[in-house]
């Protein structure tokens, strides 16, 4: 209670909630007058297009202007980290296709068949025709009412096969329909002979809330990855690169030029707060993330050495071997992440920070600074890095403010 209290105090807190209400009002507005939609502006609006491309160049600047600096002296822009982590959009479709790959050799490997799932919303959901005419039928719906309802149906359709022994691992893809209504790409590996199991319970879900047979092919539509006519890596490539960069592609499906459709695609499913990628029955990425920090490092023997030397060789299926997944059911990994509650010193006032309460005094989860193997224990990070240090860069004309500190300005971004 004391900490939903401190929250309603904060006006900042105030500030991000309006700011996410404003945008998603603004966009549905749009759709509903029928100009979110292929030849006037797909996905979302224009406006709110421009605000993300707004607060992404502001974002880069801040970076850009923002520095760590470490214990031992070492001075690095945010810019510069940010570059080499996933928030890069480039490092982030490099690692996701390292994943695909791993789990397509996995899958030959493991004698595992493949399945191509397209879900689609029913068309009460559609706010607008390909054609440009608004569907009559149109219930109001968002699209992040759209993807809930996409998520519960998923829920029983993985209950199901749950509670049936079968166990597909694969990635999911969420993106928008010209109208920015959302449909799932869903790549699933499951061992051979328990497809036809898998298709009946998808049928049987997807028709549950309709008497309609005839509406099957409009919503649900099922492709088994046939290795010798194409790899499962090159099924979800170019969506995991229409959805992040646009990398290696031209054209859309449509055969039109891409131009931003990626940053219109990222910019919807921000404002929206729906998860573009989720990948399920494999290991967790943050434990392969925390092992390429330890680039060179010997594991010694068991699961964990096994795991540091596929991971320093970008070897997403042999960390699946490692880690037993997806083989081995629940939750037992072979390497889990290392967490603790860490102690900084405030070089300028002396105070000891600590990380066990966040901002509002309630409780946290200790930081990664590791990764462990039964009794062995591995630190990854090994560096402390002491503080943020800004330089000052006036800027004039922006949503009619002028700001000298890049941190009190970006808090007020809002739509005028």
């Amino acid at each position: 209670m004391k900490g939903c209290a401190q929250r309603l105090a904060e006006p900042n807190w105030w500030r991000t909630r309006l700011d996410r209400y404003f945008r998603q009002a603004v966009d549905n507005a749009y759709r509903h007058r029928g100009q979110v939609r292929d030849g006037r502006s797909a996905y979302l609006s224009q406006h709110i297009h421009n605000e993300y491309l707004r607060s992404q160049q502001l974002s880069q600047e801040h970076l850009e202007r923002t520095f760590l600096e470490s214990e031992d002296g070492e001075r690095v822009s945010l810019a510069e980290v940010w570059r080499s982590t996933v928030a890069n959009p480039a490092v982030r479709r490099a690692e996701m296709m390292t994943r695909v790959r791993g789990m397509e050799e996995y899958a030959q490997a493991h004698g595992y068949s493949g399945l191509f799932v397209t879900l689609t919303l029913p068309s009460e959901y559609h706010a607008s025709y390909k054609k440009g005419h608004r569907n009559p039928r149109f219930n109001g719906s968002t699209p992040k009412d759209g993807n809930d309802h996409l998520m519960k149906l998923w829920a029983q359709i993985r209950a199901k096969l749950h509670r049936d022994n079968l166990r597909p691992f694969g990635l999911r893809v969420v993106e928008p329909h010209h109208d920015g209504c959302p449909h799932w790409h869903l790549m699933l590996f499951t061992p051979t002979g328990t497809e036809t199991a898998i298709k009946h319970v998808f049928e049987h879900y997807t028709l549950k809330d309709s008497a309609r047979a005839d509406l099957l092919k409009h919503r649900l539509k099922i492709v088994d990855i046939d290795p010798a006519r194409g790899s499962a890596a090159g099924y979800v490539a170019k969506y995991v690169s229409k959805n992040i960069d646009g990398a290696h592609l031209n054209t859309d499906q449509t055969g039109q030029p891409l131009k931003d459709t990626p940053t219109r695609i990222r910019a919807w499913a921000s404002t929206w707060r729906i998860r573009q990628f989720q990948f399920m029955g494999t290991p967790p990425v943050g434990v392969w993330r925390e092992l390429r920090r330890l680039m060179g490092a010997s594991g010694g023997g068991g699961a964990l050495g096994t795991a540091v030397e596929a991971a320093d060789r970008g070897d997403w299926f042999g960390f699946m071997e490692a880690m037993q997944k997806p083989q081995v059911g629940g939750d037992g990994l072979g390497v889990e992440l290392m967490k603790a509650h860490t102690e900084t010193v405030n070089r300028y006032t002396g105070e000891i920070v600590t990380s066990q309460f966040n901002r509002y005094g309630e409780p946290l989860d200790g930081k990664v600074i590791g990764v462990c193997s039964g009794l062995f224990r591995m630190p990854t990070r090994v560096r402390h890095w002491l503080g943020t240090q800004f330089e000052p860069l006036k800027v004039i004309g922006l949503v009619g403010r002028q700001a000298d500190n890049p941190v009190s300005f970006r808090g007020n971004l809002g739509l005028v």
